[in-house]
């Protein structure tokens, strides 16, 4: 064992963020540099990332591997991630994009109705944000005050709207509506568009064709 992590060590401290994970891939080597799997040649001896082995951090198993050099697997922990062979492991590709979960949000302060927010949003790559709980509703709120502090308005744009059925809301990304923060009434108003406001972090149902800054969440 002593003898692995001496191999193990030598590869790490060889490898850059700049080097390439899987060869014709733009992977790149993640952060968490501990949490690594190696294979040799007629062995394939694998240590999952799910292995808490004291040096390396525990992380679910996933048996997608990165591939580095003919022989060498390398199966990368970074954060909430396993296995991330992104351009840029574990972090948002744009510098105004801020990782949450497993997503990164962007705060985009150009007013804009809600159906170019949405396209804005889909030409990254992901959607208007949708909120499933409180903590990620406080999240995009927060986030808004200040990358909007100077704005005009004190609301954005998040992805649900009744605009396909009335008075039946959903989520841009299709993913279910199982959670709301609506101020008192405001889901009511006759409007079809759903706004947050970044000072309270409630909903309203606005009209669509107002301006707005707003936030778009794209998977990493």
């Amino acid at each position: 064992m002593a003898f692995l992590y001496v191999i193990l060590f030598a590869v790490l401290f060889k490898m850059t963020e700049e080097t390439p994970i899987k060869p014709g891939a733009s992977g790149r080597y993640c952060d968490y540099r501990a949490c690594v799997t190696v294979a040799y040649a007629n062995n394939y001896t694998e240590m999952g990332c799910d292995n808490d082995g004291g040096i390396f951090p525990t992380c679910d198993h996933d048996q997608d591997y990165c591939y580095y050099s003919g022989d060498t697997r390398i199966c990368c922990c970074n954060s909430d991630h396993c296995n991330d062979c992104s351009l840029h492991p574990g972090h948002c590709f744009n510098p105004r994009g801020v990782k949450w979960q497993k997503d990164c949000y962007f705060f985009n302060e150009t007013l804009s109705a809600f159906i170019i927010a949405e396209e804005m949003c889909n030409n990254l790559g992901g959607h208007l944000s949708s909120i499933h709980d409180g903590f990620t509703n406080n999240f995009i709120a927060q986030n808004a005050a200040y990358y909007f502090h100077g704005s005009t308005t004190v609301d954005l744009w998040i992805g649900g709207s009744d605009m396909i059925s009335l008075g039946n809301w959903s989520w841009t990304d299709g993913s279910p509506f199982i959670f709301t923060e609506w101020n008192h009434g405001k889901n009511a108003t006759g409007e079809d568009c759903l706004a947050q406001s970044f000072n309270d972090g409630r909903w309203n149902a606005v009209d669509c064709f107002k301006a707005k800054p707003y936030a778009c969440t794209v998977p990493l």
